[in-house]
């Protein structure tokens, strides 16, 4: 339940909540077992957006703090950032030319929360590494809704 709230909490945006529309802590008010209940989360009736950024826009923002990418080769490579539910996204990396991602990872934000309050400050994507406080400024401002 609590981190349910937390969900719902980072997917809306401080100015569009509701005194009260969001419960803050733990709250539990069905006694049967987590696996008999459904959640009562609402779907939102949008697609999700995927953003496309070159690398070395991503260099400037601070997301990429290294790159293993030969030079000749950073303007072939862009990455993709999608949210598909509240407080998940998937983040691939591709290089023109290719069908499929050369890079493809799906992240929580609580796995980011975790890395950022034990001091991990990068996400090893083998090719590059990103920052994570960094990304999630990014991904907070780019996906809150």
């Amino acid at each position: 339940a609590y981190l349910g709230n937390v969900r719902l909490q980072s997917a809306t945006p401080k100015n569009q909540r509701k005194k009260g529309a969001v419960p803050v802590g733990v709250t539990v008010m069905d006694p049967r077992p987590l696996q008999s209940r459904k959640m009562n989360v609402k779907k939102e009736d949008k697609p999700s957006v995927t953003l496309d950024y070159r690398l070395d826009a991503l260099e400037r923002l601070g997301v990429v703090c290294k790159s293993n990418i030969p030079e000749n080769r950073q303007d072939k490579v862009y990455f993709t950032f999608s949210s598909p539910s509240a407080a998940s996204y998937v983040i691939r990396l591709f290089y023109k030319g290719r069908e499929k991602p050369v890079v493809n990872m799906d992240l929580l934000l609580e796995d980011l929360l975790e890395r950022k309050h034990n001091k991990v400050e990068i996400l090893d994507l083998e090719y590059v590494h990103l920052s994570v406080i960094k990304l999630l400024e990014f991904l907070e401002r780019k996906f809150s809704r």
